[in-house]
C-alpha cells in the first residue's frame, strides 16, 4: 500500500494509506511532519487502531483530488480538517483567512472547480476575498462570507 495522508487526532498521529489504513503510528508531530505529506486533522475523536481503516477509500480519493488540483493552481494547503460534522472536509490555503468546505459525498472535481470559478470571479471584479469562508456543500450551490 501507498502512504498517502498523515493523520492527526486526540489520540495521536498516524500515517494512512492510500485505502484509508492507519498503517503506521508516530511518536511525535516532528516525527510525522518528516514524511512531508498533507496532515488531515480529525477532530471527531474516533479512535484509531493500526491496520484497520480510519476513512474509506473514496474519501482518500477525494482528499487526493483536492491537493493535486491545489498544487496544479499553485495553491499551497495550511490545514485539512475532518470536523465533527458529517461528511465535511474543510480546506485553508496557505495565506488565507477563510476555509472552504466541501462535501465528501459530492464530486470533488466539481466542487473544487466550483472553488477556482468563485477565487476568478472576485478576483476579476475586485470584490474582497472572504473573511470566514466558502462552503460548496449544497450541491450546485455556494456561499461565502
Amino acid at each position: 500500500s501507498t502512504p498517502v495522508l498523515n493523520l492527526e487526532n486526540s489520540t495521536g498521529y498516524y500515517l494512512l494509506n492510500d485505502n484509508g489504513i492507519a498503517i503506521l503510528k508516530f511518536n511525535s508531530l516532528e516525527q510525522m511532519n518528516l514524511t512531508k505529506l498533507v496532515t488531515l486533522t480529525d477532530q471527531s475523536n474516533s479512535p484509531v487502531h493500526l491496520g484497520t481503516s480510519f476513512i474509506s477509500s473514496s474519501t482518500v480519493g477525494f482528499i487526493q483530488s483536492i491537493i493535486y488540483q491545489y498544487n496544479k493552481k499553485g495553491i499551497a494547503i495550511q490545514a485539512m480538517t475532518l470536523p465533527n460534522s458529517p461528511y465535511e472536509l474543510d480546506v485553508q490555503s496557505r495565506g488565507q483567512n477563510y476555509i472552504v468546505k466541501y462535501n465528501l459525498l459530492d464530486s470533488a472535481n466539481y466542487q473544487i472547480g466550483t472553488y477556482f470559478t468563485i477565487l476568478n470571479y472576485l478576483k476579476t471584479n475586485n470584490q474582497p476575498a472572504p473573511t470566514q469562508f466558502i462552503d460548496l456543500r449544497v450541491p450546485g450551490k455556494a456561499f461565502y462570507k
